[in-house]
């Protein structure tokens, strides 16, 4: 029960950072804060497929660190907090591409180092 509690308290302070940090109202907020979710679950069973057919588990692997070394780094460069008043760039589509960014990442982790504990243990 307590472990529940703790991870309903770690969902709820992230829904609100994005409310605090990224000036998102709290509609859009919850709607970007599930997005790797629902990437996760339409990507994971097109990883699935292609990785049974073809293999490249190294590959698919590889590639998901590339991305979420990509999107985690990059959130020391690209902060809505740091746009000064001359600046015409809007970031919120990068907060948002980071999300869905580690939603892949989650997909190919899921997929390819759970679909390998078989191959580990024979």
């Amino acid at each position: 029960l307590l472990y529940l509690y703790f991870c309903c308290k770690l969902c709820d302070d992230s829904f609100w950072y994005f409310v605090r940090t990224y000036g998102f109202d709290a509609d859009s907020a919850g709607y970007f804060f599930t997005g790797p979710y629902y990437v996760a679950a339409i990507i994971s069973p097109i990883i699935g497929i292609y990785v049974n057919k073809y293999g490249n588990r190294k590959n698919v692997t590889i590639f998901g660190s590339i991305i979420g070394v990509v999107s985690h780094a990059s959130s020391f460069y690209f902060d809505s907090r740091e746009s000064g008043p001359t600046d015409t760039f809007d970031h919120s589509w990068v907060i948002i591409a980071r999300l869905y960014m580690i939603g892949i990442n989650y997909s190919t982790y899921c997929v390819v180092l759970w679909g390998s504990l078989p191959y580990m243990v024979d």
